[in-house]
């Protein structure tokens, strides 16, 4: 278990099997016997820790399971924002090629001398003018849309791990890769877990 580490002077907690003199698999702090920090979590059997580790882990995701359920009303809400947004987008970028059209018909226009130099000039100013603006506002439009893109993909993915390892029986290598970044064990028996998440 790499991300175990003793509470009390931060070093890793090595795995030590059953052997004579230890009635238990345990895990012992890996400079105990050489830096005699009286804080140190000497031991901790391995089976009490992982029944330990496994109720955290389950009550955490009962946790996170109730978020779960606000964290669907916030997708779809985020949903309809979305679409809202492409549909916004959609409508700026007829927008923008009406725009850009005008400039070659104006151009038209003035080469067949249907307006003045003057007339073309201030006309195809502001449509010039008017597409810049319109693909300023595509960009930012095109940023808010990737923004929720990726909000509403995280959500999915916390959704769906919360729904995948809810009421697991046994403590997995999966398991902790998925929600621990790691554990710190105490002289007084105390764990602390630090998560793959934090809180909002």
């Amino acid at each position: 278990m790499g991300k175990l580490s003793c509470g009390g002077c931060g070093y890793a907690m090595v795995y030590k099997p059953l052997r004579p003199g230890n009635k238990y698999p345990r895990f012992e702090c890996s400079r105990h016997s050489i830096l005699k920090i009286p804080e140190c979590c000497t031991y901790f059997r391995a089976d009490i820790l992982e029944e330990t580790v496994l109720f955290m882990i389950n009550k955490e995701l009962m946790l996170l399971g109730e978020a779960a359920q606000q964290e669907e009303k916030l997708a779809k809400f985020q949903k309809s924002e979305m679409k809202d947004m492409k549909n916004q987008m959609s409508s700026l970028c007829m927008d923008k090629k009406r725009a850009e059209d005008s400039l070659g018909i104006l151009y038209e226009k003035y080469a067949m001398g249907e307006m003045t130099q003057e007339e073309y000039r201030k006309r195809a100013g502001e449509a010039a003018d008017e597409t810049k603006k319109l693909l300023e506002q595509i960009k930012a439009c095109s940023k808010e849309i990737s923004r929720l893109s990726e909000e509403l993909e995280k959500l999915q993915v916390d959704m769906r791990q919360v729904i995948r390892f809810t009421h697991m029986e046994k403590l997995t290598k999966e398991l902790v890769e998925v929600f621990i970044r790691k554990i710190y064990v105490y002289k007084d028996k105390r764990v602390e877990i630090v998560w793959c998440w934090t809180a909002n």
